[in-house]
């Protein structure tokens, strides 16, 4: 198998790697830690902030997990718009978690 295709831990993809370098590089946080929890659709990370304030970053396992039955609680969501491809449909629901838990 090509490594340009391959997903480390089921969790780093090309894609994942560019956003997570992105926020790093935009002083978001100075990097990911350790795991906290690993779920069916997500793994949980801890960073450090520059202020040195630990925050938690959820990473999307996009490219190995289903995500049919997110399509349906979106469709269900008066505030998200139906997505039909699988990486909108996880960025919506990203999206959704956080606007719920402002």
């Amino acid at each position: 198998m090509n490594e340009l295709f391959k997903t480390y831990k089921n969790v780093f993809d090309d894609k994942t790697e560019r956003a997570v370098w992105w926020l790093i590089t935009h002083n978001k946080f100075e990097g990911l830690e350790s795991p906290i929890k690993t779920g069916k659709e997500s793994n949980v990370f801890s960073a450090i902030t520059k202020s040195g304030e630990r925050v938690a970053v959820k990473i999307f396992r996009i490219n190995s997990s289903s995500f049919f039955k997110m399509s349906k609680y979106l469709e269900m969501d008066p505030r998200f718009r139906h997505v039909k491809s699988l990486r909108s449909v996880v960025l919506t629901w990203a999206k959704r978690e956080f606007v719920n838990l402002a």
